[in-house]
């Protein structure tokens, strides 16, 4: 796959997790920072369309690294993307509680702290 493909692939990827209003802020974000950063991630967000892990999984997977490795900040982008993918709230706050087994509570309170916030922000806009 071409370069501008892949970057063009994980574009969308990022529209379909985060919606086309964060996704441009995202990106453009990505671009002030550095050219060269915004592609290598955009890239990796193919990862998404590999086979082998639904989206919901995948997306599943993610919040329970970024809690382990208490990403708080990207935690917020990535439970409105769970939830876009079709995690519910419930999924979310059960992985969240299987990583604070494994990978730590101080961890887990602060993703749940995070989690909560977005969820109580969905019912305010009426979007999930």
């Amino acid at each position: 796959m071409a370069d501008k493909e892949k970057f063009e692939q994980g574009r969308e990827v990022v529209k379909r997790l985060f919606g086309d209003k964060r996704a441009a802020i995202i990106e453009e974000n990505l671009g002030k920072f550095s050219p060269g950063f915004q592609e290598f991630v955009m890239d990796g967000f193919t990862i998404y369309d590999r086979p082998g892990l639904d989206w919901k999984m995948r997306s599943a997977v993610t919040i329970a690294t970024l809690t382990a490795t208490g990403r708080a900040q990207e935690l917020v982008l990535h439970v409105r993307g769970g939830i876009r993918v079709g995690l519910t709230e419930e999924q979310i706050r059960e992985i969240i509680m299987q990583v604070a087994l494994y990978a730590g509570v101080p961890g887990s309170i602060e993703a749940f702290i995070v989690a909560n916030k977005i969820f109580d922000k969905i019912k305010e806009e009426g979007t999930g």
